[in-house]
């Protein structure tokens, strides 16, 4: 039972209420000190410097079109990692990072095939180094069981198990010296009938 509830909804509220006015201050603060790279408001600038009166449309479909999807979709985003981590356990929010980590490498490395073998093996280690952590997930997370040298003892399923198992023994033990005891007193009350 959860004595003090807050709602998930309420969590993303209170991150998008506060989160806006930060990024707000960041992008301001950056932009005086020169730092142009990723910038909210050099964007803007190079986008009005680069709006002709050919190519409007796509300014205004950007900013009407493209802006709510990306604010959607970074809202489901959220919403569906704090709703893991409600429901499930965070280790699945890392998981499912992961897992879109070794997708998006691969994706990118697939599109733009590099030349150079120091890139080839640099891909190749952080992929294998991101396979096993993703295997290390689903081991730690019980979605596969290790069936030998004992590995699975520990699971939640066989603790589970031998669980109701104990307790149905001490329930039979129970009931077997519950009905001893009955009729130890039956038998007491029938030497006092006699």
């Amino acid at each position: 039972m959860q004595i003090k509830f807050v709602s998930p909804f309420k969590i993303i509220f209170i991150i998008g209420i506060v989160g806006l006015p930060i990024g707000i201050i960041v992008s301001i603060v950056s932009y005086f000190l020169g730092y142009k790279k990723d910038n909210l408001f050099e964007y803007f600038e190079t986008m009005g410097k680069n709006k002709t009166d050919k190519e409007t449309y796509k300014f205004w479909v950007e900013i009407f079109c493209v802006y709510p999807l990306f604010i959607f979709a970074s809202f489901m985003e959220l919403t569906c990692e704090i709703l893991t981590i409600y429901y499930l356990n965070p280790f699945f929010v890392l998981m499912t990072n992961n897992l879109y980590y070794i997708l998006t490498e691969l994706n990118s490395f697939l599109l733009n095939l590099p030349n150079d073998e120091l890139k080839i093996a640099h891909f190749l280690i952080a992929e294998f180094s991101e396979i096993f952590a993703f295997l290390g997930y689903i081991v730690y997370l019980e979605i596969i069981e290790l069936n030998f040298c004992g590995i699975n003892d520990k699971t939640m399923s066989n603790l589970e198990k031998k669980g109701d198992k104990k307790f149905k023994r001490l329930t039979n033990i129970n009931l077997s010296e519950l009905s001893f005891v009955e009729d130890d007193d039956e038998e007491e009350t029938n030497k006092s009938l006699i």
